[in-house]
């Protein structure tokens, strides 16, 4: 992916991220024009998710995201989600939103 989309990803800004690929501590690789790009699981390895070769196969892993509804955070729980859902390792058979009213 580009870096842009590797910043998004890692929840960081681009130079943070140019930062740490510059520094050889996000690998990276560059095409033909120049460009960074990031593989995924080099990505996930930066974040310390386990990728699908560190995966056992008889292991369940529960995602779970809450937001409070009465502070008007509805917003950010499609972007846990879908945050969430990219770092699965498995395959995702259900998903469940909780918005607590306090």
């Amino acid at each position: 992916m580009r870096i842009g989309e590797a910043a998004a990803y890692l929840n960081m800004s681009v130079v943070g991220v140019r930062k740490a690929a510059s520094e050889g501590r996000l690998p990276s690789r560059r095409t033909g024009s120049g460009q960074r790009v990031f593989d995924r699981e080099d990505l996930d390895v930066y974040l310390g998710r386990p990728t699908p070769a560190r995966v056992r196969a008889d292991r369940a892993d529960a995602l779970y995201c809450r937001v409070s509804g009465s502070t008007g955070q509805e917003s950010s729980l499609a972007n846990q989600e879908k945050m969430l859902r990219a770092s699965a390792t498995g395959t995702v058979y259900r998903a469940t939103r909780i918005v607590v009213q306090v």
